[in-house]
C-alpha cells in the first residue's frame, strides 16, 4: 500500500493532468468555433457561387431568397 507521500505525489500529478487536459480542450473549442465559421462561409460562398440558380420561395409562393447566379440569368435575358 502507497504511503501518504506517495498518495500526494499521485494526486499532484493527476491534478496538474487534468489542468493540462482543460488547458487543451479550451484551445479544441476555440479551433472548433472557428472551423464552423469558416465552413459556413465557405457554404455561403458555394450557395451565391454555384452553377445553377437557387430559389427559396415564402410560404406566400414568392421568391423570398435566390443566389447571384439566378440574377445573372436574369441579368441575360
Amino acid at each position: 500500500m502507497a504511503d501518504s507521500g506517495q498518495m500526494r505525489d499521485r494526486i499532484a500529478r493527476l491534478t496538474d493532468r487534468v489542468e493540462e487536459l482543460e488547458k487543451n480542450n479550451e484551445r479544441l473549442r476555440t479551433i472548433n468555433e472557428s472551423f464552423r465559421g469558416y465552413m459556413h462561409e465557405i457554404a455561403i460562398d458555394y450557395y451565391a457561387n454555384a452553377p445553377k440558380a437557387y430559389l427559396a420561395f415564402s410560404t406566400g409562393k414568392l421568391a423570398s431568397e435566390f443566389n447571384d447566379t439566378r440574377q445573372l440569368i436574369l441579368k441575360g435575358l
